[in-house]
């Protein structure tokens, strides 16, 4: 079973991610920290905004949407609901 979850703008509250995992959230929370640290990361819009909260000593909140196995149609079906209500920084409709 995956979770589809989004990070959330601790300042804003606005829903910034969406994203899917096996892991815990917090373990998965862990993982976008410690790439948002990596100076070899690729600077996309999900890391410029993690580097810009760590910055300031800030995290994303990490929530969870729902519990799905299938993970794949579901997170395309949430970042279409989110993506024209708010500032995601998903590089894609999903399912990669």
């Amino acid at each position: 079973m995956h979770k589809i979850y989004k990070l959330i703008d601790p300042t804003t509250k606005e829903i910034r991610y969406i994203g899917y995992t096996y892991l815990s959230l917090q373990e998965r929370l862990k993982y976008h920290i410690k790439e948002a640290k990596n100076p070899k990361s690729n600077n996309t819009y999900k890391i410029n905004w993690l580097r810009q909260l760590l910055k300031l000593n800030l995290v994303p909140e990490i929530q969870l949407i729902e519990e799905t196995e299938n993970y794949i149609e579901r997170e395309i079906y949430w970042i279409s609901i989110f993506k024209n209500n708010s500032t995601l920084t998903n590089g894609t409709i999903g399912g990669d």
